[in-house]
């Protein structure tokens, strides 16, 4: 699963619609199509559209990675557990 149906993902389990996430950031139908995995969109579009749904880079990572740690966000995670 790659960047566009995480985000599907995340924005149906959180109640948002393609309307209310997209707003102001980008065309629905240009957030529809990166849904979808056939458009692309910028890394500027990608955290306002992350911000939208209130969600960090680490936590989005966390849930594509299947709610697991990838090797270095486990590294730090078993450091900052330690203190």
């Amino acid at each position: 699963m790659s960047l566009g149906k995480h985000f599907k993902k995340i924005r149906k389990n959180r109640g948002f619609s393609q309307i209310v996430v997209s707003q102001e950031i980008i065309s629905q139908g240009t957030y529809s199509k990166f849904e979808a995995e056939i458009r692309d969109i910028d890394a500027s579009v990608f955290f306002h559209l992350l911000n939208r749904m209130n969600i960090s880079l680490e936590e989005f990572e966390y849930i594509r990675n299947d709610y697991s740690y990838g090797e270095k966000q486990e590294i730090i995670h078993q450091f900052f557990k330690l203190n």
